[in-house]
C-alpha cells in the first residue's frame, strides 16, 4: 500500500485537491487515503497533524447511525487491542471520538502485503512459507493466552512486511474477536448470527455442531491457512461451494472427508499444478511429494471437526510447523542417500 503522490500547485490552472485534503481529519489524524473496509469500519492511512512523517491505520465506525451492536463490538475490538503487546499483532495506539461521536480506533500502519499475496510474489519456497506460518501461530498464541479468540484468522487479515532481519507476519482486525471469559465478555452476537468468513470457518464456529467457540476454532481456521500457503488451493472449490445453499455448504465442508493437500493438487489441470510448484521452487514431483508427508499430518490434526481429536491451541500447532520445518532443514544437510525422506523438502 503505498500513498499516491499529491501534483504540484501550477499557478496556471486551478489546484487539485490532494488526497489528505479531500478526506479530510478525525481527530488529530489527517487521512491520507482509504486502505481497506469490513462490515463495522473503513479503514485509512493516516498521519498525526503534529508528526506526518509516521503513519497510523485509523479505523472509523461506518455509517452516521450506527446501531448499539456495531457500536460494543467497536468499543471491544478497543479493549482487545489495548490487551495485545505482541511484535506479531498490529500495535495499538488509543480510541477517540470524531465530530459526531462516532469511535474510532488507531493502530499502527502496516506497510505490507496479505500473506498468501506476499508468498505468491516473493516467490516463497515451502519452509520460508512455514516460517511466516509459524509467527502467525505465536501471534494467535498470545492472545489465545490472554482469552481472546480472534474469530477470522483469514488470510487477508494476516500481514507481511519486510524488515532488516526479514519478513514479519502482523496479525490484524480484531473486529469480530471473543473473550474467552464470559465474566468479561459480552454477547455481542445476535441470536442465530454467524460471525466471521464461512470459508474459513470452524464447525462450531458455522454452527454446525455444538460445542465452545475456543481457541481451536482458531486452529480450525489456521489449519485452512496453512493449507492453502502450502498448497495453493484450498481442499474445496471455493467458487463452486458459494453457488451452493448454506446447508449444502455446511456439508461439503464439514460431512466429507478431508481432501488431502495432494490429492487437491492431483486433481488440477497439470499446468496448474507445475505452476504452484514452480512459485515454490520445486517441480509438480517434488511439491506432491511434500504435501504427502508429515505436513499432511500436521493439517488433518488441525482441521478435525471432532473438537476432541483436532490441535488443542495455536501453540502446539505452532510446534507442530516447526517440527516440520526443522527436519526438513536437517534434511538438507545430510548426505545424499544417507536417509530416505518422504516429506517436506524431499527431492525428486
Amino acid at each position: 500500500m503505498t500513498m499516491r503522490a499529491a501534483h504540484h500547485e501550477n499557478k496556471d490552472r486551478p489546484r487539485s485537491i490532494p488526497v489528505n485534503d479531500a478526506l479530510g481529519f478525525i481527530g488529530p489524524y489527517r487521512l491520507l487515503e482509504k486502505v481497506g473496509q469490513g462490515g463495522m469500519g473503513l479503514v485509512y492511512k493516516a498521519a498525526h497533524r503534529e508528526d506526518e512523517t509516521v503513519f497510523y491505520a485509523v479505523k472509523q465506525m461506518r455509517g452516521m447511525a450506527p446501531n448499539e451492536l456495531m457500536f460494543q463490538r467497536f468499543q471491544q475490538e478497543a479493549g482487545v487491542l489495548a490487551r495485545l503487546n505482541h511484535p506479531h499483532i498490529a500495535t495499538f495506539v488509543e480510541v477517540g471520538y470524531d465530530a459526531e461521536w462516532r469511535p474510532y480506533l488507531v493502530m499502527e500502519f502496516i506497510d505490507g502485503l496479505p500473506l498468501l499475496e506476499y508468498a505468491r510474489v516473493h516467490q516463497l519456497g515451502l519452509n520460508d512459507r512455514l516460517r511466516l506460518f509459524h509467527q502467525v501461530c505465536e501471534a494467535a498464541a498470545h492472545a489465545h493466552r490472554h482469552g481472546i479468540v480472534h474469530r477470522d484468522l483469514k488470510p487477508e487479515n494476516i500481514l507481511v512486511t519486510n524488515q532488516r532481519l526479514g519478513p514479519r507476519v502482523k496479525v490484524i482486525d480484531f473486529g469480530v474477536a471473543k473473550l474467552d471469559s464470559e465474566a468479561e465478555g459480552r454477547a455481542l452476537t445476535q441470536a442465530g448470527a454467524v460471525v466471521g468468513t464461512l470459508s474459513h470457518m470452524s464447525p462450531e464456529q458455522a454452527g454446525y455442531q455444538d460445542g465452545p467457540i475456543d481457541a481451536r476454532s482458531d486452529v480450525y481456521t489456521l489449519g485452512l491457512v496453512l493449507y492453502e500457503l502450502i498448497a495453493g488451493v484450498l481442499p474445496f472449490d471455493r467458487e463452486r461451494l458459494h453457488r451452493k445453499p448454506l446447508f449444502r455448504q455446511m456439508r461439503c465442508l464439514f460431512e466429507q472427508p478431508l481432501v488431502t493437500p495432494a490429492q487437491r493438487l492431483r486433481a488440477l489441470p497439470a499446468a496448474d499444478l507445475a505452476q504452484l510448484a514452480a512459485e515454490r521452487g520445486l517441480n509438480s514431483r517434488q511439491l506432491l511429494r511434500a504435501v504427502n508427508g508429515p505436513l499432511a499430518t500436521v493439517i488433518a490434526n488441525a482441521l478435525a471437526v471432532a473438537l476432541g481429536r483436532r490441535t488443542a491451541d495455536a501453540a502446539e500447532l505452532g510446534v507442530a510447523v516447526q517440527r516440520v520445518s526443522t527436519q526438513a532443514e536437517t534434511k538438507r544437510f545430510l548426505p545424499a542417500g544417507l536417509f530416505r525422506w518422504v516429506g517436506l523438502g524431499a527431492s525428486s
